[in-house]
């Protein structure tokens, strides 16, 4: 059954003229990692959906691809309309990713690719199915300009093996990593972690972002260039840290605004909006 994960989507706003990226414009350098590899190809290898080797070697999480099983999964699309209906309301929601490329239609080749993946999901982990934020990772797998079948995969990967529970009933893994960023907040800035806590108890502030930050993996949180870094780290080690770390950078050098904040709808909506300048080199230094 579909769920809603958190109100973390963005919906339109006014329609703007369609347009696909075009060569040497902003958008081809999201598809370049900073070794100079190509994200589509790396990302892919990493999760081992392809060998990174010769000899067969294959990457951190030995997820490797299934021949056959994804087009499989798209003929049983029609079994599920509930989680189809969900789909295809939060195809608009997922506006604010796709909007940068000016795709801001269903039905554009990325709008079918992004309905054809989370329709997938939903099939192969009939247990977890579509879940809300889901459609962020799917899109932003997509903006860094990977093929709709590697982009499933990845996918899978991501949310078997990097944020394994996230998704699942009652979303108890997500719920302990937010108390595990309230923790490390209060190790690593201890004066904002002190602070948040006294304007809510029980961590409500850090949950209530956190979770907009963690189960979207920061798309639409950070800038796209930004969001690319973090994954490429996520990719890179196979875990949450690159996560936690990122939370912490953001927060860094705006702990003197957070100890300014006086009541929890003013912290709250300060740390919404810390992600909109942070650069690339900032998640690397964290990281």
């Amino acid at each position: 059954m579909a769920t809603e994960a958190a109100t973390v989507a963005t919906p339109f706003s006014s329609p703007a003229p369609v347009s696909s990226p075009l060569p040497g414009t902003a958008h081809d350098a999201w598809h370049v990692a900073p070794d100079g590899g190509v994200r589509r190809e790396v990302w892919p290898r990493q999760l081992g959906i392809r060998d990174s080797s010769p000899d067969g070697a294959h990457g951190n999480m030995d997820c490797l691809r299934i021949p056959g099983h994804y087009h499989a999964l798209l003929a049983l699309a029609g079994e599920t309309p509930e989680t189809a209906q969900q789909i295809e309301k939060d195809l608009p929601r997922t506006g604010a990713t796709f909007a940068v490329q000016g795709l801001l239609k269903p039905g554009l080749a990325m709008w079918d690719s992004l309905r054809n993946i989370l329709t997938a999901y939903a099939a192969h982990d009939p247990v977890v199915g579509y879940v809300q934020a889901m459609n962020f990772i799917a899109a932003f797998l997509l903006l860094a300009g990977l093929a709709e079948e590697d982009a499933f995969w990845c996918l899978v990967g991501l949310v078997d093996k990097v944020v394994p529970g996230y998704f699942s009933e009652g979303m108890a893994a997500a719920k302990l990593d937010q108390r595990v960023f309230a923790r490390l907040l209060h190790i690593h800035l201890p004066a904002a972690g002190l602070h948040l806590e006294s304007l809510a108890p029980d961590n409500i502030v850090c949950g209530i972002i956190s979770s907009q930050w963690l189960l979207t993996l920061f798309v639409n949180v950070l800038p796209t260039e930004a969001t690319m870094r973090v994954w490429d780290h996520i990719f890179a080690t196979a875990s949450r840290a690159p996560l936690f770390a990122s939370c912490l950078a953001l927060l860094e050098p705006r702990v003197s605004d957070v100890l300014a904040s006086s009541e929890m709808g003013e912290a709250i909506e300060l740390l919404q909006g810390l992600g909109e300048s942070m650069r690339p080199d900032a998640v690397d230094a964290f990281v």
